[in-house]
């Protein structure tokens, strides 16, 4: 078996564990296919991206920032990451830095809500931002598809 298909079935099985919401036997097999460093970029991408996520889950915002910092770098069109990025720095207390990230994963892809609703949730919980942030406005007032 080479070493991408290998790549892939550890992401299957992070995949398997985070049905289970077991998150830690996710990131465990995330990185165990991240070390076998696929060159099939969406494979990779994945890898990072769902690794960030589940250290998300288990509130390890500084390590999980830095898989979706690779995720982003290895496909910067792909909503995903950014989206968990924008969890990993709210996590850390910096929230401007998570609605950037969220306004570039809602324009990225805006038949997915997800960051949509993050980013509005935010605002609603932070209303300062718009004060200080006026450049999250447009992302109100630019109209929704």
């Amino acid at each position: 078996m080479n070493a991408d298909r290998t790549a892939f079935c550890w992401a299957a099985l992070g995949q398997i564990a985070e049905d289970e919401e077991n998150w830690n036997a996710a990131v465990s097999h995330y990185l165990k296919g991240l070390a076998i460093a696929p060159s099939d970029s969406t494979t990779a991408y994945f890898l990072n991206n769902n690794a960030g996520h589940c250290l998300n889950r288990l509130g390890r915002y500084s390590e999980a920032e830095r898989y979706c910092r690779r995720a982003i770098e290895i496909n910067p069109k792909l909503h995903y990451a950014y989206k968990n990025l924008g969890i990993s720095l709210q996590g850390q207390g910096d929230v401007v830095g998570a609605a950037w990230v969220w306004i570039d994963a809602t324009k990225a892809n805006r038949a997915d809500p997800r960051a949509f609703f993050l980013l509005e949730k935010l605002v609603h919980d932070r209303p300062d931002l718009l004060a200080n942030c006026r450049w999250i406005t447009q992302q109100f007032s630019e109209p929704r598809s």
